[in-house]
């Protein structure tokens, strides 16, 4: 019986890998086949992975609550885990879902979440993703001095691991707060 579990989530995590290189049409069909040999008890980082691929999918076809749903799926699995980093990674990927579904006050503490945890990981791609996060929680409440300093936190460590792709995101973001500032002024 073993045996056949460990066969089982093997397959499962291949699926899983699968849905994430493959076309939309077939994504799908990948994540569905996986979560039916899976058993999140058993297996339950490899439930986690296909819920969190699952959520991105969704929400790369705009299909906020279907992803909110994986999301959540796969963070009532976290608790009961060891990865903290993996844990951190939902949250924040939760968050952006909520944020465009409007959801900003919630938005914001799953991002806070994260944030703690990146933080006492030492993860500081998760942390300067997350700043960025929590600069555009922040703009979007009107409070343009703590998005301001998410941003420039963001900026900061963008620079320090040289990911000049993400930098040019917070850039932009850091224009559209300055723009905005000159709107209200």
């Amino acid at each position: 019986a073993s045996q056949k579990n460990n066969q089982k989530s093997f397959q499962a995590a291949a699926l899983c890998e699968l849905g994430a290189l493959s076309t939309k049409q077939d994504a799908s069909k990948y994540y569905e086949t996986a979560l039916q040999l899976v058993d999140a008890a058993e297996n339950p980082e490899i439930f986690i992975q296909i819920h969190k691929n699952y959520g991105i999918y969704h929400g790369a076809l705009g299909e906020h609550i279907a992803s909110v749903n994986h999301f959540e799926k796969a963070l009532q699995q976290c608790h009961s885990q060891t990865n903290p980093l993996l844990a951190a990674d939902i949250y924040a990927s939760l968050s952006h879902e909520k944020l465009k579904l409007g959801l900003v006050d919630i938005a914001q503490t799953l991002a806070l979440k994260a944030k703690t945890i990146y933080e006492h990981s030492f993860d500081v791609n998760g942390l300067a993703s997350v700043f960025n996060h929590l600069g555009t929680c922040y703009f979007y409440k009107q409070d343009l001095d703590k998005a301001l300093h998410y941003y420039l936190e963001s900026r900061k460590l963008y620079l320090k691991i040289g990911n000049r792709f993400k930098l040019l995101n917070v850039n932009h973001n850091i224009g559209l707060l300055k723009e905005s500032e000159n709107l209200l002024a």
